[in-house]
């Protein structure tokens, strides 16, 4: 046998095996919801062990977060109620998906603090609205099930955007065509 042969081959059996991989649980909604209340919530539940320390977050997510729940007041005073926050799976994440009358509407929450490279509603690229479309589909059956009495809705994609700073915000409807 050729001597690199031997060599590679035994190099080989001293790698450390590789771990068997563990298949990922995607998040389930469960639909909650108060007989005195109007309003329905969606939690996004995920099999994770209950001894796991809670993540903690920078101070730019905290601001982030802090814009969302400003975003999703106004969506409120609008009209709007909210059906589910912050719903994740590995297609990608939606920030908000309210209930407008008889549609669906998926939200885009966007800030941005520096204006470098183009405001908040410059960072709403192409690519960001398909893997937002990909993620409303991942979730969409769910959310028939639970809202609309298994009858698919009719969608809308809309972005809340701030300017000057986060003084202001912009709702923008129909982003996607």
């Amino acid at each position: 046998m050729d001597q690199r042969f031997l060599i590679a081959h035994q190099q080989q059996k001293k790698r450390r095996p590789r771990k068997a991989s563990t298949k990922r649980a995607w998040p389930k909604l469960s639909h909650t919801s108060d007989l005195d209340s109007t309003s329905a919530t969606v939690q996004v539940t995920s099999p994770m062990p209950a001894n796991r320390p809670a993540l903690k977050t920078s101070p730019s997510q905290a601001i982030g977060y802090a814009y969302e729940k400003k975003a999703i007041t106004y969506l409120q005073t609008q009209g709007l109620t909210l059906l589910a926050c912050n719903l994740s799976c590995p297609l990608g994440e939606i920030d908000a998906v309210m209930r407008d009358g008889s549609i669906l509407v998926f939200v885009e929450i966007r800030h941005r603090h520096q204006q470098h490279y183009g405001g908040a509603t410059e960072s709403i690229t192409k690519p960001k609205l398909m893997r937002l479309q990909r993620t409303a589909q991942y979730f969409l059956p769910q959310l028939s099930a639970t809202f609309f009495q298994d009858k698919t809705p009719i969608c809308r994609f809309d972005a809340i955007v701030t300017k000057d700073n986060g003084s202001q915000l912009v709702w923008l409807k129909h982003i996607s065509s």
